[in-house]
């Protein structure tokens, strides 16, 4: 088993060297062996490539990829890539990837919440449209956090603007219906 993930791992650097080295063309083919022998642990390396890369047409092919991945473990590596300060240049790229993808975010309500409240307006917009493609289940936890950002965002202690302003409470709304529609689950179960 150590042997066969070895060389798993030398494949995957292998074909993370192709798609760094060559025009849109070699990174089609890169991308298209790393949907054979790639995992969860390629994402990183890809989202730096979206950081450090100048070429635009294979910036295209790389987050067209991430948008698709299918992996649930890909969610946890695509959040941590999210976080990661490094990657504030291309944070709204990430986040394109995370709408755009077939994968569940909702365990990561509080998350975009804070990322919206603590960010400039076009990423809180961003967040926005992952928050309307959430599809629960939700945890208390999640409510409660994302209620307490949201409240300070109220207060003052994050930069606001008129037009965030908007956006943000498009997010406490969906926020609390969230919270609503939870809590209608969990009295019907109540009765069940």
């Amino acid at each position: 088993m150590t042997e066969q993930k070895n060389t798993q791992k030398k494949k995957l650097s292998l074909i993370l060297a192709d798609l760094k080295a060559g025009p849109s063309a070699k990174t089609a083919k890169a991308l298209d062996a790393l949907q054979v022998y790639g995992d969860y642990t390629a994402i990183e390396p890809l989202f730096l490539f979206l950081l450090e890369s100048g070429d635009e047409a294979s910036k295209a092919l790389v987050l067209e990829f991430l948008c698709n991945l299918k992996d649930s473990k890909s969610s946890l590596m695509v959040m941590d890539c999210l976080q990661q300060s490094r990657f504030t240049p291309i944070r709204n790229k990430i986040l394109t990837t995370i709408w755009n993808s077939p994968l569940d975010y909702s365990i990561y309500l509080q998350d975009f919440v804070k990322i919206a409240v603590e960010n400039d307006y076009l990423t809180t917009l961003e967040c926005l449209t992952v928050i309307e493609n959430l599809d629960g289940p939700f945890e208390e936890k999640s409510f409660l956090e994302s209620l307490l950002y949201l409240k300070d965002y109220h207060e003052g202690k994050y930069p606001k603007s008129k037009e965030k302003d908007h956006l943000m409470s498009e997010i406490a709304l969906l926020v609390k219906d969230f919270e609503q529609n939870s809590s209608d689950d969990d009295d019907i179960r109540d009765y069940e």
